[in-house]
Order: structure tokens, then sequence, then C-alpha cells
């Protein structure tokens, strides 16, 4: 394991398995140790071994299929690890522990209303993507429209096979996009009673919806994501520290 822990140990564990690949210790075309036996070498649990083993496929430094393994694939890519708050690889991580379900899919054209929340030109053509997230509790954890550029509608079946990673990695990985930043907008707003439905919760109660704009290099906007949270059913947790040199 790294010297220095994060607060994640799947982020160690991804961290520790990309050094051993960029130092040859596995080497590209190898095919890494089994859930269990890395279980077993890290000490974790092999959920917390499948999250870091996501993050190295949606980084592209491995491929997983089913009864062949995971191999690995790239060397040279380099993944960031930051403490920050609403990171990509932390969104990945909330990916893998809450799977999506895919409820439906329609092309729509924005109106005034859903421009000005996706903050784009009005009558702008997307694919939306209507998912659930469940809790362990069974109930809904969030709803999440998901609006795509028509250019990437092919990653939809994708988005349907593999519920535990983002529907922005599936796109850089398809399709060769690279995401760059993502913005991000969060505001308290009443729950109307057509999302009331969707997440079993009264209508006119807060909910929080969280907007998240995904941006490639070239400055194009390839997604956006519309979360919805009960208020309830949602707790964000950030550890400040004091720095040496003040602010």
């Amino acid at each position: 394991m790294p010297a220095k822990a994060s607060t994640n140990l799947w982020v160690d564990v991804a961290r520790d398995l990309q050094d051993r690949i960029r130092k040859g210790k596995y080497a590209v075309g190898a095919v890494l140790p089994t859930e269990p036996e890395l279980s077993v070498i890290y000490g974790v649990s092999r959920y917390t071994v499948r999250a870091a083993l996501d993050a190295l496929q949606q980084h592209g430094l491995v491929s997983r299929r089913k009864n062949a393994g995971t191999r690995v694939e790239s060397s040279s890519r380099a993944m960031r690890f930051g403490a920050s708050p609403g990171s990509i690889e932390e969104l990945a991580q909330y990916g893998s522990e809450h799977l999506r379900e895919v409820k439906s899919v329609k092309p729509v054209a924005a109106g005034p209303a859903l421009a000005k929340l996706l903050e784009c030109a009005p009558g702008t053509s997307w694919i939306r993507m209507g998912l659930v997230r469940m809790s362990t509790a069974g109930k809904p954890l969030s709803w999440i429209d998901v609006y795509v550029d028509p250019a990437y509608d092919g990653v939809i079946e994708d988005v349907m096979r593999q519920p535990g990673v983002l529907t922005s990695a599936l796109i850089e990985r398809k399709y060769g996009v690279e995401i760059q930043k993502i913005e991000q907008h969060i505001s308290a707003i009443s729950c109307t009673a057509a999302l009331a439905k969707k997440l079993e919760t009264p209508a006119d109660s807060p909910i929080l919806q969280v907007v998240r704009r995904y941006i490639d290099v070239s400055g194009k906007v390839v997604e956006v994501s519309v979360t919805t949270f009960p208020g309830d059913r949602y707790t964000h947790t950030t550890y400040l520290h004091r720095g040496g040199g003040g602010a």
C-alpha cells in the first residue's frame, strides 16, 4: 500500500495497482490477480477491490471480461485521486456503490425552462435517459435525467449493460473523448408531483438538485446530468483541515 493513505481504501488499492502497472510489475497484456486474490493481498473486501478495478477500467488502464479476468491495457494514462468533494474519482466510487437502472430513453429538444437548467440554447437536441438509483433500504435514493449529445447515442446500450460505470466514462471509452472538467451546481428545490412519484416522497417536500455539465478538452458539453435526492436520503460529509499558512 502507498505510505500516504487516502480516506477511501479503494483509492489506495487503485493507486498502488496503477503504480505496479507503470513499473511493469503487471505488464501490458498481463492478467491481474483475481478479486479474491487481490482482497487477500491488500487486506480489504472484494467490494473495495471491485471499486478500485472499476476506476482503473474507467481510465483505460485495464479491461474486464466475465470469465477472462482483468487484463492490463495501458501503462501510461495517469489517474488523479483528489480529496476534493465532487472529484471524478469520487463520482466513480458513488456509481459503483449505488447501481443505476434505466427507466426511459427518448430524444428531446430543450424548451426554454430546460435550456435554462442545462445552460444550452433553446431547441438543442439531446437524448434523455431517465434512471433511478436505489438505496440499500429499497427506496429510490435518487432520480437522474442524463442528457447526452445525440452524436454519442451509441453509449445508451453500454449504460444499460454497465450500471456501475459513469455515463461520461463510457462515452470516453467508446468515442475516445476526454472529459476535462465537470461543472457542478447544487440547489435546494421543492419536489414536483412527477418527481414525487419517481422518488416515493411527498410532493412539495424539499429535495436536492445536482446539475453536472461534462465538458471535453475542446470545451464542448457532451453530457449533462440532473440528479435529484429526497432531503432525508442524502448526506455529504466533508472534512476540513487547518492549513499551515492560513487563508
